[in-house]
């Protein structure tokens, strides 16, 4: 406020504020007072609009179809998981697919090396270790606009393993039904009990929707509790399998 004070009589005063970058409106009771009388205003400083951007619905921002992601067996798809040779992709022997999964990710539990190519998919996790992934590349939104869009994936268990995924924004967006305002985290997608040893394992296609996302957000899937603990491992066998990562346009709200 300029001035703070003055002398008797008519003097303009100047009341200024910071821009106000929350997308809310902000109000504010300013009250003046003269000896015994007091007169109090409302003003109401609009948030800046953040515009949608110009994308249809169903606009591909990000897609993975992991088919860089083989050498391993498919044991998704062998009776009861018995085909289990996998690649890990941290071994010198692997690099190739290392560099590849480098490319789109990046892995909050490298030093764990739990991370595994199977045949067009990845399998990660481990004894005692989780993983959680984030996606590198910013998703094509210019500076000044925001996206709905649905992060789909689909999931397959380590037989019974109690293993289950969230999805996880660090910076602008909301997660739709999400179960940690904090950690803007969503609820888990538990995938099928793989408890048959008489068929192969199977999968399950989940979708998260996410709505105000920006080029700044970031995407992150990975083992909820993992998540949840502030990345940190914990003992026990939580594995699973991940393939077919794909970040799409949904309609504006």
């Amino acid at each position: 406020m300029t001035p703070a004070s003055g002398e008797a009589g008519e003097t303009p005063v100047v009341f200024s504020a910071d821009e106000n970058t929350s997308g809310s409106d902000r109000m504010v009771s300013l009250a003046i007072i003269e000896g015994d009388m007091e007169k109090t205003f409302s003003v109401c400083q609009s948030g800046t609009r953040v515009m949608f951007d110009d994308k249809t619905v169903g606009f591909v921002y990000f897609i993975d179809d992991m088919e860089w992601a083989t050498g391993g067996n498919d044991q998704v798809g062998s009776i009861n998981g018995s085909a289990n040779s996998t690649l890990p992709i941290y071994s010198a022997a692997n690099v190739g697919i290392k560099v590849e999964f480098d490319k789109r990710y990046f892995d909050f539990n490298a030093a764990g090396s739990s991370v595994y190519a199977a045949d067009g998919y990845l399998k990660f996790g481990k004894g005692n270790n989780q993983n959680a992934f984030m996606l590198k590349e910013p998703l094509d939104i210019p500076a000044d606009k925001k996206a709905n869009v649905a992060i789909s994936f689909r999931l397959a268990k380590n037989g019974t393993d109690k293993f289950t995924v969230s999805v996880a924004i660090d910076g602008p967006g909301e997660i739709e039904n999400a179960v940690n305002d904090e950690l803007s985290l969503s609820a888990p997608c538990v995938p099928v009990d793989n408890s048959d040893k008489t068929i192969n394992w199977q999968w399950k296609d989940f979708t998260v929707n996410v709505n105000g996302v920006t080029a700044e957000t970031k995407i992150i899937i990975g083992e909820t509790q993992y998540i949840i603990d502030g990345f940190k491992t914990r003992s026990g066998y939580f594995r699973g399998f991940i393939d077919d990562i794909k970040v799409t346009r949904t309609a504006n709200n």
